[in-house]
């Protein structure tokens, strides 16, 4: 059974989306208040996989009313879009919900299950109740918001950024922010899971609650998502939140959807037999071998290696799909910490993953990615790679709708990147969603390069040029000839950008952020750096 199908069938139907919710699939920074939530729709080897349901859903059925697990106290519903709530009853049951005054009425069908659905609330606002009667029985859900979702999901730096509340805390948390937690299902170290982690791996559901502001005092927060949320409330006035889903070092394949990964021939090989792809990194085979299997190494005759979220299609229909259903203002991807694919997969993996977002009331929700500012030298020794996917990525986010903020490499800088990460992502929102073009850059934009014979010399235009600014001499530039062999050149700042000394031909291309050696230098007057990118020469 397919995961939305569990939510419809009373599991928790969607997750709410407008406050900060954090879903985690192997951080265990934010493992506390919700358990991950669904089953695959398929096994490695292609059979379906059911949702059991356990014997706490069988008596709440019984009981009678009961609301979906995601309607609940101090959550927010999307502002401008309709919200819908559901739930169980005795079959047949007539339903009614009234919500901030409106009143609207369902019949139970053969399975006890209804759903309702309240007209878009235009403005922002707070203390809504919703209040829900099927014959004697009633429940009342107070504190309920209008206002904006954001949803956050990718590398584990979501989660493991949570330093705690005194370090990379927000000062003073605007009251209007609103969290929602998800944990883990299992451990994604090295250690062998038990039976009770492999039942909820393969069987999971989405629990927990939300909180307001002040119950988030003391507890210890997740500082990208909490950043961004404090620096965009104080330029939006509305009730805002942050669904993040973080999946430690899965795939970026996980993330997305099986049905968008099978028309694609990279992906094909691994839909029905992952743990045996060579295209799945050794690494992440060895470390699911060992979580399902104790000390066993994977073999090509291993049948079935079984559910795991490093699987095609898992993290998405297990925690993404799920937190997506609700409507949302739009969507975060952190890119770094994921496990690398090759370039050009790449590429397809993002572009069916922006597809499959759910559409808005104007058409494609708004996607911001999230990266590191330097090479991956642990998962990629050479760098290329890692650099080729990131500018792929600042090229993706070049679409409308789009952007990409950059953040210092964590391993180098833990302490002192990851609340300005969480406020260059505002800053991207302010401008590419909320329409505020004078929320400002969030670090140089490329444009082109041009060659100078005169002076024997590569040009590198960028928006706003004048912003520019680097500690000492700029690193990091290549030059690279027609058969894409590249040496490094010398770079300076003038007034239209980043002037390249050329020795020799005339390169076809030039490149930043590639080498292995860089430590990022190019940055506005604000200190935010310059995302890797490649340029032909004009």
């Amino acid at each position: 059974m397919l995961l939305g199908s569990a939510f419809r069938r009373g599991l928790c139907r969607r997750a709410v989306a407008v406050a900060v919710a954090v879903v985690g699939a192997g951080a265990s920074a934010c493992a506390g208040a919700m358990g991950l939530g669904a089953a695959l729709g398929a096994s490695p080897s292609g059979r379906a996989l059911a949702v059991t349901r356990s014997a706490q859903d069988n008596v709440q059925a019984e009981v009678g009313l009961a609301l979906a697990a995601d309607v609940q106290r101090s959550m927010v519903v999307q502002r401008g879009e309709p919200f819908t709530a559901s739930g169980r009853a005795a079959p047949g049951a007539r339903v009614s919900a009234v919500f901030d005054g409106e009143l609207a009425t369902a019949a139970c069908d053969g399975a006890g299950e209804w759903s309702v659905t309240f007209r878009p609330r235009r403005e922002a606002s707070e203390g809504h109740v919703l209040a829900v009667e099927a014959g004697r029985q009633r429940i009342v859900v107070e504190d309920v918001a209008v206002g904006d979702v954001w949803v956050f999901f990718g590398g584990e730096e979501l989660c493991e950024a949570s330093l705690g509340p005194r370090r990379q805390r927000p000062a003073g948390l605007p009251s209007r922010v609103r969290l929602l937690t998800l944990p883990a299902p299992a451990p994604l170290g090295d250690v062998v899971w038990s039976a009770e982690e492999r039942a909820r791996v393969a069987v999971a559901r989405l629990r927990g609650h939300w909180r307001s502001a002040s119950e988030l005092e003391g507890a210890a927060l997740p500082a990208i998502p909490l950043r961004f949320a404090a620096a965009l409330s104080a330029a939006v006035d509305v009730p805002l939140g942050i669904v993040v889903v973080s999946s430690g070092p899965a795939p970026l394949v996980s993330w997305a959807p099986r049905a968008g990964l099978a028309p694609e021939p990279p992906f094909q090989g691994r839909l029905q037999a992952w743990w045996r792809s060579s295209a799945v990194a050794g690494d992440l085979r060895s470390a699911a071998s060992r979580h399902l299997a104790g000390a066993l190494d994977i073999q090509p005759s291993l049948p079935d290696l079984g559910v795991h979220p490093y699987q095609p299609g898992y993290l998405w229909q297990a925690a993404l799909q799920p937190a997506l259903q609700r409507p949302f203002a739009g969507a975060v991807l952190a890119c770094s910490g994921l496990a690398p694919e090759l370039p050009a997969h790449h590429a397809r993996l993002l572009a069916v993953l922006a597809a499959a977002l759910p559409p808005g009331p104007s058409g494609a929700r708004p996607l911001l990615l999230l990266e590191s500012a330097e090479s991956d030298v642990f998962a990629d020794p050479a760098g290329l790679a890692s650099a080729a996917r990131r500018d792929i990525e600042r090229r993706v986010a070049a679409a409308p709708g789009r952007g990409l903020a950059v953040q210092y490499d964590l391993r180098q800088r833990a302490g002192a990147d990851r609340g300005a990460a969480g406020e260059r992502l505002a800053r991207l929102a302010l401008a590419r969603v909320y329409g505020r073009l004078g929320a400002g850059l969030v670090g140089p934009e490329p444009l082109r390069a041009r060659w100078d014979p005169t002076d024997r010399a590569v040009r590198v235009e960028f928006v706003e040029a004048e912003e520019l600014a680097a500690e000492a001499a700029i690193e990091g530039f290549d030059a690279l000839d027609a058969a894409g062999a590249a040496r490094p050149v010398v770079a300076r700042l003038t007034r239209q950008g980043v002037a390249l000394a050329i020795e020799g031909e005339r390169p076809s291309a030039v490149r930043y952020g590639f080498s292995t050696a860089w430590r990022a230098n190019l940055r506005d007057r604000e200190g935010n750096p310059c995302p890797t990118f490649e340029l032909p020469v004009e």
